[in-house]
């Protein structure tokens, strides 16, 4: 499980803390919008936090046939966002220099690469045969290089999603950690002893 966190702020003018608490509901129940459209509406204030303004503007929209609300909190929380999708724990998560996208390497021997707008999966990169357990990322977000317990490192375009290059039996044992250079002409791995 991924959760994305928002620095706290101070509220702007109404318009701002509408936009801001419309942004939030939608990244909290992006499932709900994905699977079940229709119920949007009402969801939108039954299960709104107390302080949020879409609540309280819109508190006597809610449907008459909720007859007791859901119990939820008085605030939005500092998660943003939760992205599930992995099998099995992961290990390390990097973000694209412009945000708009995070990969996440797991013990499930995959990488994935989220849209962070969106909040889904758009690739997932698979080849490794044993837990992926360092990955970096290129200073212009082009490639990522992963390494795994395998024994492998991994070059993948990111826009494609397609492995580039796979150096085999790179290390004696797992590939620990990646760096890459800054003008992203090259990179060191380093090893477990």
């Amino acid at each position: 499980m991924i959760q994305i966190l928002r620095r706290c702020c101070q509220p702007g003018i109404y318009i701002d803390n509408f936009l801001s608490d419309s942004d939030r509901f939608i990244r909290n129940c992006s499932h709900v919008i994905e699977q079940h459209p229709l119920r949007l509406y009402c969801s939108a204030i039954a299960f709104a936090p107390h302080e949020s303004v879409i609540r309280r503007g819109f508190r006597k929209e809610m449907s008459a046939w909720i007859v007791k609300p859901p119990a939820v909190a008085d605030a939005w929380s500092a998660c943003t966002q939760t992205l599930e999708g992995h099998e099995d724990r992961v290990h390390l998560v990097v973000i694209a220099p412009d945000g708009c996208w995070l990969a996440s390497a797991s013990f499930d021997k995959t990488v994935k690469i989220w849209s962070v707008a969106m909040g889904i999966c758009i690739q997932t990169l698979e080849g490794h045969s044993n837990r992926v357990i360092s990955l970096a990322k290129s200073p212009n977000g082009r490639w990522l290089i992963s390494g795994s317990e395998d024994r492998t490192i991994k070059i993948w375009d990111v826009a494609i999603g397609a492995c580039e290059q796979t150096f085999e039996e790179a290390h004696e044992r797992r590939v620990q950690s990646i760096v890459i250079s800054l003008d992203g002409d090259w990179f060191a791995s380093t090893s477990s002893v």
